[in-house]
């Protein structure tokens, strides 16, 4: 959409886009930005943010269309209105985002994960690799035909495998919750609190409602599901490798905050050392949320990146 007033739109739960899912399930969707020119970005967000996450809060709109992109917001299952999958593993989130790209008639796209999203936007920079670089491509791509067409992938104040990285991180993260739902939704109550508690206290009204909307959103189907599973995935054994990324075939882009203290920035630099040719931003004194001071710069970088692969897409590795 255009014209001066649609950034300053109020989100509400209203605004979304529901796909049935070959297996029945539903995921849902927002979309903003360009949506007619916009290079098409799928962003994942982070645990107790859905769908209605504003980036740059009444800006986003607009700043997002001034980038060039066309963001695709999608809930996760068991967030806002898209099902829950029990027993979800990340390397399910392709399929998903393959079948979301295949109805949309999408070409090339990027993927842009912050926080809980991040490890989900790596695993569907593993499929794409697998895909490219398979000595079968009709058979890989049989199974995720559009994620041939992933061109880029972001990671911002991304997670990384806690369980691979070593045990002291995993401590610091997790503590001694024992790796069930049941003990991930204590941790998800107690969470949900602290944010609210910080929302509640925000000066800007304006603020203040959209944060609150979109964690009311996140926590529609409550704690125990998309937000209580997010952490489970994450202190577990990950379904793939961030080595498993050929950045010769899905180029990453890092950024993460020296000052991040929910993600600590050395878990970061691990991410970025993982993945061969990973292109990793550190900013100094930045913190979790600089989503929200770089939304525009991020984009921008995505989008350019994206369209120059874009050229070469479908990418054969071999």
């Amino acid at each position: 959409s255009s014209g001066s007033s649609s950034s300053s739109l109020t989100m509400t739960a209203e605004t979304h886009l529901i796909l049935k899912l070959r297996d029945g399930r539903a995921l849902a969707w927002r979309e903003y930005g360009d949506l007619d020119l916009g290079f098409p970005i799928f962003y994942f967000h982070g645990n107790l943010n859905s769908r209605l996450f504003q980036p740059m809060w009444s800006d986003t709109q607009e700043q997002t269309a001034a980038a060039g992109a066309r963001v695709i917001a999608v809930d996760r299952p068991g967030y806002g209105f898209s099902d829950f999958l029990p027993g979800r593993t990340y390397d399910t989130w392709p399929a998903d985002i393959d079948e979301l790209a295949q109805h949309l008639e999408i070409g090339v796209f990027a993927v842009l994960g912050y926080s809980s999203g991040g490890p989900n936007a790596m695993a569907c920079a593993v499929a794409a690799s697998a895909a490219a670089t398979t000595a079968a491509p009709e058979a890989a791509l049989a199974a995720l035909p559009a994620m041939r067409h992933l061109a880029a992938c972001g990671l911002v104040s991304t997670d990384g495998p806690y369980r691979q990285i070593g045990s002291e991180i995993l401590e610091a993260m997790f503590g001694k919750t024992e790796p069930t739902l049941e003990a991930f939704t204590e941790r998800a109550v107690q969470s949900h609190a602290n944010m609210k508690a910080i929302y509640e206290a925000m000066s800007k009204a304006d603020r203040k409602e959209m944060a609150l909307s979109d964690l009311s959103e996140a926590t529609r189907q409550g704690l125990s599901r998309g937000p209580a599973q997010d952490g489970l995935l994450e202190c577990g054994n990950w379904s793939f490798d961030p080595a498993d990324i050929n950045t010769d075939c899905v180029p990453v882009l890092q950024w993460h905050g020296t000052d991040d203290r929910d993600v600590p920035c050395f878990v970061g630099e691990w991410v970025a050392k993982r993945i061969a040719g990973c292109n990793g931003t550190f900013i100094p004194g930045e913190s979790h949320s600089l989503v929200r001071r770089h939304w525009r710069s991020i984009l921008e970088q995505l989008v350019s990146l994206g369209r120059k692969r874009g050229a070469l897409s479908p990418v054969s590795c071999l």
